[in-house]
């Protein structure tokens, strides 16, 4: 196959152009899917794949948690799979101390390198906190990677040199100075539109970007590109709307974007349902915003995580129906907790920090509900590649480490 993974027998990599035998129970892993042998119980040889000297890369090695559960079980009988689970098990196996290193190792290239590496480094970030995200003791998969994103900030920059040095050299060389201030005007307004449409294309195209190199269970999560016509009408109205009210619009905006977001994103073929009221939105966001400043900021825990609730609880999959567990009392002692670390760290106690609270939220998120991860992975289309990943990666800007 030609892979730089090679493929594993049972979380073991097979020698190269070794013969090794085949069991009923084994399980075959090639890149993020995983086969398990059913059958009879007559051993099978297999092959390894044969070496392939592939170019060194520069990126640290993250070590990722060993999957022990099949992606996908074909059955001897009909062909079928049928995977059902209905009570979720959700948990987070990251690590500060390991964090601490990744994040070390990072500053240290990035500073070698004269900050070329950072789109390794935010990509190494990313399969790590993927990594580490497990579901049914099975992990996220996120097979983005650095080349891409510096390939996009070279593009980024290159256009933007352009556009800086064709603006300039019009002003100088073909405007008439009685004109200069009418030109200058012009060129604001411009400067202003493309400022409004890069900053919408970032939030949507993050998204999409990290979305689309996503799976679960061998399964792709995807952003449908079509979908950032009505995302981005929607975020000039909802400006526009936010100045004239003075900023009272801004939780109807808020909700209107998450709303285009989530029901633009499907895992497989199934897409998500996002039903938010922007009316009980902004009930919240009206008294959160006064409690916190009556008391000087303490309320805002409760505040979020009343917020987080709504969010949680508008999202919808199938059958399933997500839901939050935390409070803003437990919210409100874990952050004094980090915080207080944090300050006495000097800032070197910032893995810990973030360790803690991607746990804090992992570990009250709950899932119910029933789904059929075999009738999923059957409709599933495998795509060999698509321009809009490419084209999301050049706006891939923010950086959170998040998905939702």
């Amino acid at each position: 196959l030609e892979s730089t993974n090679g493929t594993l027998l049972n979380g073991q990599k097979i020698p190269p152009q070794v013969r090794t035998k085949l069991s009923s129970g084994d399980k075959i892993q090639i890149a993020e899917i995983i086969f398990k042998i059913i059958g009879e119980e007559e051993e099978i040889e297999v092959e390894g794949e044969p070496e392939i000297n592939e170019p060194e890369i520069s990126e640290p090695e993250i070590n990722e948690p060993e999957i022990n559960e099949p992606v996908a079980i074909a059955s001897s009988e009909n062909n079928q799979k049928k995977e059902i689970y209905k009570n979720w098990n959700i948990q987070y196996t990251g690590q500060a101390g390991d964090l601490f290193i990744l994040m070390a190792k990072n500053f240290i290239f990035t500073i070698l390198s004269f900050g070329f590496y950072i789109p390794y480094a935010l990509t190494n970030l990313r399969k790590y906190f993927w990594s580490h995200f497990v579901l049914e003791k099975q992990s996220l998969y996120y097979r983005g990677t650095g080349r891409e994103l510096l390939n996009a900030l070279m593009k980024i920059s290159l256009i933007v040199v352009i556009y800086t040095v064709v603006i300039g050299a019009v002003q100088t060389f073909l405007i008439p100075p009685q004109f200069a201030a009418l030109a200058m005007g012009i060129i604001g307004i411009i400067n202003s539109m493309l400022y409004f449409y890069i900053f919408a294309r970032s939030q949507y195209g993050s998204r999409a970007y990290q979305l689309n190199r996503t799976s679960y269970r061998g399964i792709r999560f995807r952003v449908n590109p079509d979908g950032f016509k009505p995302f981005f009408k929607a975020f000039i109205i909802g400006i526009l709307l936010c100045i004239v009210t003075l900023g009272f619009y801004l939780p109807f905006h808020l909700c209107k974007l998450d709303t285009i977001k989530w029901n633009n994103t499907s895992y497989g073929t199934k897409n998500f349902i996002f039903e938010i009221s922007g009316k009980e939105y902004f009930k919240v966001c009206l008294m959160g915003l006064f409690l916190s400043f009556l008391t000087f900021g303490i309320y805002a825990p409760w505040f979020f995580i009343k917020l987080h609730r709504m969010r949680m609880k508008a999202l919808r999959f199938e059958n399933l129906t997500f839901y939050t567990k935390a409070s803003g009392f437990d919210y409100f002692i874990m952050l004094l907790k980090t915080t207080i670390v944090l300050i006495l760290t000097l800032g070197l106690g910032f893995p810990w920090y973030l360790t803690q609270n991607i746990a804090f939220f992992i570990k009250n998120l709950k899932v119910e509900g029933e789904l059929d991860f075999g009738k999923l992975s059957q409709e599933i289309k495998i795509e060999a590649g698509s321009s809009d990943d490419q084209l999301s990666s050049y706006f891939d800007m923010d950086a959170g480490i998040g998905i939702l």
